[in-house]
């Protein structure tokens, strides 16, 4: 099954995952995905700025690194 980015955006959107700041690991974790490092470059990256953010902007390689949806991410509506 391929996996599209509107699937991801809609899944973190629709379950309100990201509504509270989250690890890659979880992440990935919650999408079934195995391999976070991919899953950040393929579907996490694309979506940062606009739908989703970083909890440590200075820092963004950070173990610690959380993400969370942005204003405009959690207004958006997937029908």
């Amino acid at each position: 099954m391929k996996v599209k980015l509107d699937d991801i955006y809609g899944l973190l959107h629709s379950t309100e995952y990201c509504k509270e700041p989250r690890s890659l690991a979880e992440i990935a974790e919650h999408l079934g995905l195995s391999d976070r490092y991919k899953m950040k470059k393929k579907y996490i990256d694309p979506l940062l700025d606009r739908y989703l953010e970083m909890m440590l902007l200075e820092t963004p390689n950070s173990p610690a690194q959380r993400y969370v949806l942005t204003e405009e991410g959690r207004g958006m509506v997937f029908e």
